[in-house]
């Protein structure tokens, strides 16, 4: 790099080297992290909580989550798909899927996120919507006060 930080700017010359560079970075953090865990914590899996929109978070923040799935990096992803519409939560889901098994993808979803604050219903029909899809579980963020009065009560079952 001869003009430090223009020609990696978003304009530079240089900037698709860049972004392939910061993500060999991070996959090589995420894989040490693997290697690690393999010689001194046997059977633990690893996860990562990851941006959802694939290939885009590749240049955008660097997780070439895919890549890091389908080379046993990490056991599984958890894209964070908060968000307050159902049918972009399933098309965010769907596209996921398309670069990672369904056992590979436990959804994020965003109960009290800034991106989107759900009430128990929307909760409940995102729940539905992941298990309609198959994929391996969700995660649901995140835990305050609001979560444990009013979107806790709602999911119990009773008989």
């Amino acid at each position: 790099v001869n003009r430090w930080p223009a020609d990696v700017n978003y304009s530079g010359s240089l900037r698709p080297q860049y972004y392939a560079w910061r993500a060999s970075q991070i996959t090589e953090t995420v894989r040490l992290v693997r290697e690690k865990l393999n010689k001194h914590s046997t059977g633990t899996l690893l996860s990562t909580a990851v941006y959802g929109k694939h290939p885009g978070c590749v240049n955008s923040i660097g997780q070439d989550w895919a890549q890091w799935v389908s080379s046993n990096d990490v056991d599984y992803v958890v894209p964070m798909n908060y968000t307050d519409n159902l049918a972009a939560f399933r098309k965010m889901t769907e596209d996921q899927m398309k670069h990672a098994a369904r056992s590979k993808i436990v959804a994020g979803i965003g109960v009290t996120s800034f991106e989107a604050t759900l009430n128990a219903v929307e909760v409940l029909q995102q729940l539905g919507a992941a298990s309609r899809l198959g994929i391996r579980g969700v995660a649901l963020y995140h835990l305050d006060h609001r979560f444990q009065q009013e979107i806790l009560p709602a999911m119990t079952i009773t008989e």
